[in-house]
């Protein structure tokens, strides 16, 4: 793959299993799924600054400890790397806290899917992905569509 680069953190153990739950339905799965939620995450502070950058803070949020930990590594396009790296300068943070908090900040939006699989429980996941994907590919679209001279 030309072009690509590997972003590696550390987050709690606990996570894989959530993340592969959700990542089912997806081509990459896991991989996929993580690469998307740190995407997503670095285009949405970006571009807005204003549910993000409340969660995020200015920099002191969550610390991530070493112990219980796993690390975590995706191979993505150098420019989201490059994305990823900005965001998490931007907000005073390293590259393993700020995922941290980004996949947190997932979790809280995936989490209300799945205490709703006992009501639908051969769609929920369906449901979930289509959604998920339905709104990454929207912030791509306008994120590439923004006025990159401003950026700069």
């Amino acid at each position: 793959m030309n072009n690509t680069g590997i972003l590696c953190f550390r987050k709690h153990k606990n996570t894989q299993g959530w993340l592969d739950l959700a990542s089912q339905e997806m081509t990459g799965h896991r991989a996929e799924l993580l690469r998307m939620i740190l995407v997503r995450t670095a285009i949405e502070q970006d571009s807005t600054g204003g549910l993000f950058g409340r969660l995020f803070g200015s920099g002191n949020g969550r610390h991530t400890s070493i112990g219980n930990t796993k690390v975590y590594s995706v191979r993505m396009p150098t420019v989201d790397i490059t994305l990823i790296k900005n965001a998490a300068t931007a907000k005073h943070m390293g590259i393993s806290e700020w995922a941290n908090n980004a996949i947190e900040t997932w979790f809280q939006g995936f989490h209300p899917f799945y205490e709703k699989r006992e009501q639908d429980p051969e769609g929920w996941l369906t449901d979930y992905t289509q959604k998920f994907l339905a709104t990454f590919a929207e912030i791509q679209q306008v994120y590439a569509g923004k006025d990159i001279t401003k950026v700069v």
